[in-house]
């Protein structure tokens, strides 16, 4: 029996603690709209959601991995690697008398492309180039296939095969460091061993004088291993300037 006598007020504020509260007895009619904040909810594991699990109850959805999107399948949630077709900023380099530019901690199941603007080597006709490592980085200097060229202006150009990196501009003949240089270079899936690293470039450069000139060049790594580093260098001397800018998509 109840330890007061309630005679035409209510209880006093004390007297009704937890224990004598039945736990059916407050129901969703008893609690008023917008009344449960967010600091009275049980606390989730950064980056869950909330969604309707298949008992209809609400579950909280795991997070998903790096660089994943969250997808449906007309039932459910789930999370998936981001569809390919959209490159993907992964990092940027500047170059100031630069040795050679570096990307690395690649990842398997992405192609990479790198963009350059206004690249100037430190002297004239030299050959820029890309290498293929491992995170380190250690690079390799044999087991390429490939080879490129240049054409200048006035119809003069060179060709040239390599096996030692994979060779994508020549300045042009006599006036190199004076050389504005803009490229391209696309990398397959470079740390998927499987594939072996194809890779392809496009550049164009232009002299502060007179002298214009296009460059292209491609080949692949040939041999069946894991590549996690790529450098951009030139053969001879620094890069005095340039930006490089590193993207990457899902290749599946």
């Amino acid at each position: 029996m109840s330890n007061f006598l309630v005679q035409g007020g209510a209880p006093p504020d004390d007297s009704v603690t937890t224990v004598k509260v039945k736990d059916d007895a407050v129901t969703t009619a008893k609690i008023a709209n917008d009344q449960v904040t967010l600091a009275k909810m049980a606390g989730l594991a950064r980056g869950t959601m909330i969604y309707g699990d298949a008992s209809g109850d609400p579950a909280a959805l795991a997070v998903g991995a790096a660089n994943e999107v969250l997808t449906h399948d007309g039932t459910d949630f789930d999370w998936a690697a981001a569809a390919g077709g959209g490159w993907e900023f992964v990092s940027q380099e500047t170059a100031a008398a630069t040795a050679s530019i570096e990307f690395t901690s690649l990842v398997s199941g992405y192609d990479y492309q790198i963009t350059i603007a206004n690249m100037r080597p430190a002297s004239d006709a030299v050959v820029m180039y890309l290498r293929v490592g491992v995170t380190g980085p250690t690079y390799r200097t044999t087991g390429y296939i490939g080879g490129g060229g240049g054409i200048a202006s006035d119809g003069n150009g060179n060709v040239s095969a390599v096996t030692t990196y994979l060779y994508f501009q020549r300045t042009s003949q006599g006036n190199g460091a004076n050389e504005d240089f803009r490229a391209k270079i696309d990398v397959f899936d470079p740390a998927n061993a499987a594939t072996k690293t194809v890779a392809v470039g496009f550049g164009q450069g232009y002299d502060s004088s007179t002298l214009t000139n296009i460059s292209v060049g491609g080949g692949k790594y040939n041999t069946a291993e894991a590549n996690t580093a790529l450098e951009i260098k030139y053969q001879t001397g620094n890069i005095t300037s340039g930006i490089f800018t590193l993207y990457r998509r899902a290749n599946a």
